[in-house]
């Protein structure tokens, strides 16, 4: 019996300009596979979803889904998924004067230092940030 698999793939067309209209005769067309696109490592990824507005001068905002890569390595301002004290929080991280931080990108927010007896794992890198327009 043949497993009933779901293509993934789309139709696209590849290059539409966003500045002067081009003739639609320009254009090719072929098919588009979403996953392979913002999946690197199927196996370390996930997607969430985000709630709360801390990360809106980064463009991610209320609403929006994460695709969160475990198998990458933090680099500073790498846009991560952590847990800190059992609360989960999406935020950049930092290094300022020898201190790691998770910073908002939004003012209202205020930095959190990651201190010596902080339960804190980082639980992936940001790699795609997926809303609606």
């Amino acid at each position: 019996m043949k497993k009933k698999t779901k293509s993934n793939k789309v139709l696209i067309t590849e290059g539409i300009p966003a500045g002067f209209p081009v003739p639609s005769s320009d254009f090719s067309q072929s098919l588009f596979d979403l996953n392979s696109f913002v999946v690197e490592h199927p196996a370390a990824t996930y997607f969430i979803r985000v709630q709360g507005h801390s990360m809106k001068g980064a463009g991610i905002f209320s609403g929006d889904i994460l695709v969160v890569d475990r198998s990458m390595e933090e680099k500073v301002s790498s846009v991560v998924v952590a847990v800190v004290d059992g609360e989960f929080t999406v935020k950049k991280i930092q290094t300022v004067e020898g201190k790691r931080y998770l910073i908002a990108e939004n003012s209202d927010y205020n930095p959190i230092e990651l201190k010596e007896g902080m339960c804190v794992e980082i639980w992936g890198v940001v790699t795609f940030v997926i809303h609606q327009v």
